[in-house]
């Protein structure tokens, strides 16, 4: 049970994501004055470049069995390095990228008790066992998949993804197909290249505030729901530049799926606050940070079930995770 629940944590974070970038320190131009009035926060690839972003979580978990007084603590971290390549425009206006699965490192620790150190850049020790987590993200490394994005920067079509499906599936963990197939959907992965629909659509100016609405599918957990208020808080040198400080708080929302399930398991999440912030250079047309911290709380109902040959069976059971997590994405490159 232990496994599956790190295997849980660690894919669900991959859903859980933000966009955002944070400005390579090696360019530091002198900040010009400050717009003075409404501004176009737009999103703009750089045609014909390859962004190199890293993925960064910090978790905490504790779990509350059935029957037991004490919880169980854990603690994750994880980082995973994409590369996001850009064609040249095309007509119209829209541009197809290429994202690239480049390296994953996962530390995951019970107490004192190391359960998974994996780090895909290293070959696996000759005597180690195999961990479910680990097997799922070298499976990820080197795959590519293709976006072809509309002028509006709204993905048109992806390709790429039924091979991808075809290969994690193929070596999935026993029980872990159909979370794993919920979270291999289009929607999912759209959201790693759509980060103007963190944007308004319209010039504001420090004080505007406007929604951000979306559902993400979360494998287990159904269907993501976020509802967010984000605000232009004031302009701000990050980075050497002059970004555009925008704060964002709202809640987080389970929407179950009868048919994404782990091992025959209900999964909920109860609804939950989430804030953050995010820097947004209008100049580069790029998120040069965002940080974002998710609290969680989630209930894992395990059926009854009969014990084989015969007529004795288990209880139903719940299990409590409580988990407070904080992620940050950032640039690393763009060349």
């Amino acid at each position: 049970m232990k496994k599956n629940l790190t295997f849980l944590a660690a894919v669900l974070a991959l859903g859980l994501a933000v966009p955002g970038c944070k400005k390579s320190e090696s360019s530091n131009p002198v900040p010009q004055a400050p717009p003075s009035g409404p501004v176009a926060l737009t999103l703009r690839w750089p045609s014909g470049k390859r962004i190199l972003q890293t993925f960064q979580m910090q978790q905490t978990m504790q779990t509350r069995m059935p029957n037991s007084t004490n919880a169980v603590n854990q603690d994750m971290t994880m980082e995973q390095k994409v590369g996001l390549t850009v064609s040249k425009e095309q007509p119209g206006g829209g541009h197809e990228i290429e994202l690239e699965f480049i390296s994953s490192r996962m530390k995951v620790m019970m107490g004192d008790r190391v359960l998974t150190d994996m780090d895909t850049t290293k070959k696996p020790a000759a005597n180690s066992k195999p961990d479910p987590a680990a097997q799922i993200f070298q499976q990820l490394i080197g795959s590519k998949i293709r976006f072809t994005m509309d002028a509006s920067n709204h993905v048109e079509r992806v390709d790429g993804l039924a091979d991808l499906q075809k290969k994690l599936l193929a070596n999935a963990p026993r029980g872990s197909g159909p979370m794993i197939a919920g979270f291999l959907k289009e929607n999912y992965f759209k959201q790693m290249v759509e980060h103007n629909r963190y944007l308004p659509d319209k010039p504001v100016q420090p004080g505007d505030t406007w929604p951000v609405q979306m559902d993400v599918e979360a494998g287990p957990l159904g269907t993501m729901s976020s509802d967010y208020t984000y605000t232009f808080k004031d302009w701000e040198v990050h980075g050497g530049v002059n970004c555009a400080h925008l704060t964002y708080e709202g809640t987080l929302k389970s929407k179950p799926d009868a048919n994404s399930k782990l091992m025959g398991m209900n999964i909920s999440m109860e609804d939950t606050k989430s804030s953050g912030e995010s820097w947004f250079d209008p100049d580069r047309g790029l998120f040069v940070e965002a940080d974002v911290n998710q609290p969680m709380k989630m209930h894992m109902e395990i059926p009854a079930r009969t014990r084989p040959g015969t007529t004795a069976g288990t209880q139903p059971q719940t299990i409590t995770m409580v988990m407070d997590q904080t992620i940050t994405t950032k640039l690393d490159s763009v060349k």
